[in-house]
């Protein structure tokens, strides 16, 4: 079993907006149905149980309530990316997974439609206006790959902004006086 990271639980009611209030019953609601297992869910000063008896057991500690929105918008990739901004946390991450996984088929009628699905429509629509027309695609490979000489100076050769092998001549080590170019 793994453990909670190292800052503690917030002990005070977390505040939340409208929408929150509104999504968050209607997803304690999906994960109280999960069969095999059960979440002891923590948010501020309230504590639920959730899902049926078995074998998997996970708390799971809620740290922002943004995490409930990301869920709901965004599905387990909406998930998986508040926990990496630490949104939540859980004692067990493996065993977390492995009742999403038993209760897959829940997940994808459920969780993964929506307003999840709404929320990919959304984005979707966004991609299609950067389309690669000429200036589109200048734009999107100047967001993509123009990313500075910060991180090609970090391994390209200093004089040359080359990257190349190195050759161990036989009577003296290569780190002991510089190749010319036309070697390589």
């Amino acid at each position: 079993m793994t453990t909670l990271r190292s800052t503690p639980p917030n002990i005070q009611p977390i505040a939340q907006d409208r929408l929150t209030k509104w999504l968050k019953p209607r997803l304690m609601a999906q994960l109280d149905a999960f069969r095999g297992g059960r979440i002891t869910l923590i948010e501020g000063n309230q504590c639920h149980h959730l899902g049926q008896q078995g074998p998997l057991q996970v708390t799971v500690v809620i740290r922002h309530s943004r995490a409930w929105k990301r869920l709901a918008f965004g599905g387990t990739v909406g998930a998986a990316e508040s926990y990496m901004d630490g949104d939540w946390d859980a004692d067990d991450l493996v065993a977390l997974v492995r009742l999403f996984a038993a209760n897959l088929e829940q997940v994808n009628t459920k969780m993964e439609n929506g307003s999840a699905r709404f929320a990919r429509w959304l984005l979707g629509a966004a991609y299609r206006f950067q389309r690669n027309s000429l200036s589109g695609s200048k734009r999107n490979i100047a967001a993509h790959y123009d990313i500075g000489n910060d991180l090609f100076s970090t391994f390209l050769d200093r004089h040359h902004w080359m990257y190349s092998s190195a050759v161990f001549p036989i009577q003296k080590p290569a780190w002991k006086r510089p190749r010319p170019i036309s070697s390589i």
